[in-house]
């Protein structure tokens, strides 16, 4: 026969513990705290995931650099000085043959550090100006991923534009939208746009006049 004891245990008695015995044993300082709520906040989508979003904002980066008299906007004049200088760098670079390497490898390290530098909520660490980003942008953007081929059944050489398919849409779209998340920024605007356009993207590919 078990043995009961008849001493009621007193959890609140246990849970009297001394101001100096209930101090943290260890006192983070704000630069650790953010970086404990930034791991948290970058918990929330796995590290493939990220590294595809962050893959996808560095082409569209690429993308509005080159067309920088069109686009150059986006850029804040820290990130435009950086971004012209890690170009200057690649086009220095030379191949073992002695022709112009074409890897592009210090912006795209670039854009990926300035990426990675993103504070949420402070500005100074934002690359772009988000609010300069604009629908009409963005899809010229995708449009520019398009791939133009030759029609299979044509003998005159008609061309054929095949646009992305709709999984690689709406992974660039996704990107935008992780952009904006990382920031802090609202993105409703453009994510109605986006989604609008995406209910009537179902043609995958579409002919053109040959030139």
């Amino acid at each position: 026969m078990p043995i009961i004891s008849n001493k009621k245990s007193n959890v609140a008695a246990d849970n009297n513990i001394d101001e100096e015995e209930a101090l943290p044993l260890f006192v983070l300082d704000d630069e650790e705290l953010d970086q404990d709520t930034k791991d948290v906040l970058d918990a929330r989508i796995t590290p493939g995931t990220r590294k595809g979003y962050i893959g996808s904002s560095v082409a569209f980066m690429l993308w509005a650099f080159d067309s920088e008299n069109k686009y150059g906007d986006i850029f804040t004049p820290s990130t435009l000085e950086e971004l012209k200088a890690a170009h200057q760098k690649d086009k220095e670079r030379r191949t073992t043959k002695g022709k112009p390497n074409k890897s592009r490898d210090n912006i795209r390290s670039k854009c990926k550090e300035l990426l990675g530098a993103i504070t949420k909520g402070d500005e100074s660490t934002f690359p772009i100006k988000l609010e300069n980003i604009t629908f009409c942008m963005f899809s010229r953007f995708l449009g520019s991923l398009r791939k133009v081929t030759k029609g299979k059944n044509s003998n005159e050489g008609d061309k054929v534009i095949v646009r992305l398919k709709l999984s690689s849409y709406e992974a660039y779209c996704s990107a935008l939208a992780y952009l904006f998340t990382e920031c802090g920024k609202e993105h409703a605007r453009i994510d109605f746009d986006v989604v609008y356009w995406g209910q009537r993207y179902q043609h995958t590919a579409s002919p053109i006049t040959p030139r």
